[in-house]
């Protein structure tokens, strides 16, 4: 199994992660027991579910089918390209799981994709003259999901808790919000990239944006 996560994401991901509300590709390869010149005619069948965690819906698909946030074709002759909404299959938290069945070979063991996460979408962040503390000053994070964000910083071992709350930004209709975090000063050089920390971690990640 191979996957690919947009860059788009727009922070680091950790290698078992899959970001919900992101369509992720996997490419699945795999054998039958039989001759090899049968895997070619067969139809091999896709189930995608939670090995653990929270379930929202569980899927069995073949090559050419279509679903809303799921997509499933056939590469080649033993491999099989998936595009895959992870928050389709499961909530965050659950290990997303899959297994190939091939008539008449029988089905393969279940194997872990990866962890279903939420992520923040960042759009803009602005660091204000606004004093929080001695040499902490305030910054402005536009985006969505913002609430997963516990700390920010300028580096992944050194964060300023994040006290306040997503507020709505007036008038738009797309859940667009913003929230005040606190950032040191001065920053370690000009247009240093912002970390955030998603709330229980005790690393930060690196963003694409900066102040």
């Amino acid at each position: 199994m191979k996957k690919s996560v947009p860059a788009t994401v727009g922070l680091t991901l950790r290698p078992d992660e899959l970001p919900a509300g992101t369509v992720v590709g996997l490419s699945l390869t795999f054998r039958g027991s039989g001759d090899s010149s049968s895997e070619g005619d067969a139809r091999p069948r896709v189930d995608l579910g939670c090995k653990s965690g929270s379930l929202r819906k569980s899927f069995s698909l073949f090559p050419d089918d279509h679903v809303p946030g799921i997509d499933v074709s056939a590469a080649s002759p033993g491999m099989l390209f998936l595009s895959v909404d992870p928050a389709m299959i499961g909530y965050p938290g659950c290990l997303l799981a899959a297994s190939i069945e091939i008539e008449p070979e029988g089905r393969s063991d279940s194997f872990v994709i990866g962890r279903v996460i939420r992520v923040p979408s960042l759009q803009q962040f602005t660091l204000t003259s606004e004093k929080l503390g001695p040499s902490t000053y305030v910054g402005i994070l536009k985006g969505h999901d913002l609430d997963v964000i516990g700390k920010t910083g300028w580096d992944a071992d050194n964060g300023v808790r994040v006290d306040s709350v997503p507020e709505p930004v007036p008038g738009d209709r797309s859940s667009l919000e913003t929230i005040r975090v606190g950032l040191p000063w001065p920053a370690p050089a000009p247009h240093a990239p912002l970390y955030v920390w998603f709330r229980g971690e005790d690393k930060g990640r690196q963003t694409t944006v900066a102040y």
